[in-house]
């Protein structure tokens, strides 16, 4: 078992399509860019793995597809999914068994995922519209 840490700063842009009266549907695609501030190295008594990266900044392309239950006084409710995938690999890993002086494995990482999401919006309480007041001895 190994895991790499990675940061990412996502840019995309969302559309919502109205379904319903309170049904939306959510849509939005854009880039990622990922940051992976070290190599991975994992062993034990059998083995030894290393995986280097291939940079530290990867871009990605990202997309997104849900629904949307708005409601006035409970908030939004959403479900969906979104996807990753990296342009490039992310890691070469090669993994060395005890005993042998050449790797057993070479794989490439790629870093792809999809993940389910399950989000809860809080609903904002509108802004009661204020008049403006002009003090009685003013000019305006």
């Amino acid at each position: 078992d190994f895991r790499f840490i990675g940061y990412e700063i996502p840019l995309s842009a969302l559309i919502y399509i109205r379904l319903g009266e309170k049904i939306y549907m959510d849509a939005s695609l854009g880039n990622s860019f990922d940051f992976y501030p070290s190599d991975i190295y994992s062993s034990d008594e059998y083995y030894q793995n290393i995986g280097l990266r291939n940079s530290w900044l990867k871009a990605a392309v990202i997309a997104n597809l849900g629904f949307e239950y708005r409601t006035e006084k409970s908030g939004y409710f959403y479900l969906g999914a979104s996807y990753h995938r990296p342009y490039t690999y992310l890691f070469r890993s090669a993994t060395v068994f005890e005993g042998k002086s050449y790797p057993a494995f070479i794989n490439d990482i790629s870093g792809n995922y999809l993940t389910l999401d399950i989000r809860y919006f809080f609903n904002e309480t509108p802004l009661k519209s204020q008049s403006k007041r002009y003090p009685e001895d003013s000019n305006y």
